[in-house]
């Protein structure tokens, strides 16, 4: 349709060219006025389809900063490069331009904090990460918020899990060094029993003591060589150096 009217418009002007027509006589005669429509509306279609070309952000750019409706240019029949409008297309297509470098720089950026946060969190010791992650902090989450084991906000819980960490390894390393003295000093069954807690027939006084962490509360002793250690509410029977029965 509008391809037909854009030609019927230039047939127009041509006949009228032709019949030698000259304005006044075309305001008087209503054929000027219909063809006279017909090159105007051509003209606004060529308007609009320039129009939808240009860049929306421009469009609206020359509408948020000089008032420039690009509908209403185009029902005037103004397209977008008119000499008038050269300088106010010129401004938006620059201020649409460094916007959107901007806007490029900033997502780049933001990629590149969260690979780095990726990379960090990966490289975390696992205990550490699993720590984190026991106190509600979600590494993947954090990771794609570009926030990474070393960020500020999260120095208080990743000092805490290293603190917590650290005194575990020594509470192992400790344990450890006494398992292999209660070997050495009692055999290894016993040396079991004594880091159980138990207190079996036959261990000794230093294996008690061992076992219980502390002397008893009270000991009774039994002429010639037997004793009766209290714990609590235990009762260890020792004669000659030895357990002889346990009773709770």
């Amino acid at each position: 349709m509008r391809a037909s009217r854009t030609i019927a418009a230039a047939i127009v002007v041509a006949a009228f060219a032709g019949m030698g027509a000259t304005p006044s006589s075309a305001q008087n005669n209503p054929w000027a006025n219909f063809f006279g429509n017909l090159i105007q509306g051509a003209m606004v279609d060529n308007a609009v389809k320039k129009w939808n070309a240009v860049d929306p952000d421009v469009r609206q750019c020359l509408a948020n900063t000089y008032g420039l409706n690009a509908g209403a240019l185009a029902q005037q029949a103004i397209t977008p490069d008119d000499y008038r409008l050269q300088n106010q297309m010129q401004y938006c297509s620059n201020q649409v331009a460094q916007v959107r470098y901007q806007q490029e720089q900033q997502e780049r950026r933001r990629r590149q904090a969260i690979t780095a946060a990726q990379n960090a969190w990966n490289a975390l010791d696992p205990q550490l990460r699993q720590c984190v992650s026991d106190r509600g902090l979600n590494a993947d989450q954090l990771a794609q918020n570009g926030i990474g084991p070393d960020d500020m906000s999260l120095n208080g819980a990743v000092q805490s899990c290293r603190d917590q960490i650290a005194q575990a390894e020594q509470a192992r390393l400790r344990a450890e060094a006494r398992h292999r003295d209660l070997v050495a000093r009692f055999g290894s069954d016993e040396a079991a029993d004594i880091e159980a807690g138990r207190v079996t027939v036959g261990m000794s006084k230093a294996a008690v003591l061992e076992a219980r962490g502390r002397k008893p509360d009270h000991k009774d002793i039994i002429p010639p060589d037997d004793e009766m250690w209290v714990y609590d509410n235990e009762r260890i029977s020792i004669s000659k150096g030895k357990v002889t029965y346990v009773a709770r």
